[in-house]
């Protein structure tokens, strides 16, 4: 008796080497787009980056460029395929825009990038199923084989909004965790002399190693202030970026000050300390909820290891006793 794999049930109707060719094609063009979106996960670097060793790296013909001919050419592509995708009106794309910026892509073609991610994951996998499906021998009936491309099509389509919102929300713990350092040097570039602009540039500059997309929305407002942006407005686009509650608060306390004509240095002093003081708040909270989080560890693997390096040797010295 031969065996039929579920493949061969549901393409029956076709012809053989038909449908070989046919599946052979569609799996050899989705290993192709999800390793072009591996590519440039892995190889293209930020923004902020670029700016910084741009004494390095001054065109994408240079050997030395931080972004490699393949990662821009599977840029580009990964871009014209997603600009079929993305939003056409211009309200809906620019709020799709904040959501990106909000995670850390500051790239003018992270929106089409990220649609054509979803197009080529939600049909990639369930076209990768088919391939193993047809070749491998898993024992799984027609509607088994149906359900499963189904849930992964869906997985495909939902998991780079789920991965979205996790990357927004490391962005908002990195933004958090670096504005009492920021607070710190503007107070020292605002009581030597400088004023709010050059400050907000200097700090940029000098914290770009270590968290790059806050320097990059830094860079953002001084680019907004050359174009004639008002300090208002900078500033509450600072604030919807970032999204977080310091910077609301940072924003109405430079408005204050600039509305009411007071010293800047000593309100920003007086909030950097109160920022230090919330980060360690912050640390204190995460140290006395450590012996909660460690409980089920110790519970359920630590403590039984224990028990049984106590009383084996008992066991042990039971049953010999008994025996004799």
């Amino acid at each position: 008796m031969s065996w039929r794999s579920p493949l061969a049930s549901l393409v029956a109707v076709t012809s053989p080497t038909a449908t070989l060719l046919l599946l052979l094609a569609l799996v050899f063009g989705s290993v192709f787009f999800v390793s072009l979106v591996l590519m440039r996960s892995l190889l293209v670097r930020g923004d902020i980056k670029r700016r910084a060793n741009a004494s390095d790296a001054t065109g994408p013909n240079n050997p030395r460029s931080l972004r490699p001919q393949d990662a821009i050419r599977a840029s580009d592509m990964l871009t014209r395929v997603g600009k079929f995708l993305a939003p056409t009106d211009a309200e809906s794309y620019s709020q799709a825009r904040k959501e990106m910026v909000k995670a850390g892509f500051f790239s003018p073609t992270a929106v089409p990038t990220y649609h054509a991610a979803r197009l080529i994951i939600g049909f990639g996998l369930p076209f990768l199923v088919l391939a193993v499906i047809g070749f491998v021998p898993l024992g799984l009936s027609a509607t088994g084989v149906t359900v499963v491309v189904a849930i992964l099509s869906a997985l495909g389509f939902i998991g780079p909004s789920f991965y979205l919102r996790h990357r927004q929300k490391k962005m908002k713990a990195q933004y958090r965790s670096g504005f009492p350092d920021f607070m710190d040097l503007l107070v020292v570039c605002v009581e030597s002399g400088l004023s709010l602009q050059p400050s907000i540039d200097r700090i940029s500059r000098e914290i770009a190693p270590t968290t790059p997309q806050f320097a990059a929305n830094l860079h953002l407002v001084c680019l907004e202030l050359r174009a004639g942006s008002s300090l208002s407005d900078a500033l509450d686009a600072l604030t919807q970026r970032l999204d977080i509650e310091e910077a609301f608060s940072l924003a109405s306390l430079l408005k204050q000050s600039e509305e009411l004509g007071t010293s800047l240095s000593a309100a920003l002093r007086v909030y950097s300390d109160e920022m230090r003081d919330k980060r360690l708040m912050r640390a204190e909270a995460m140290a006395h909820a450590l012996p909660v989080k460690i409980t089920f560890p110790v519970g359920f693997c630590i403590f039984p290891v224990i028990l049984v390096i106590l009383f084996l040797p008992l066991v042990i010295r039971i049953k010999q006793v008994l025996t004799y």
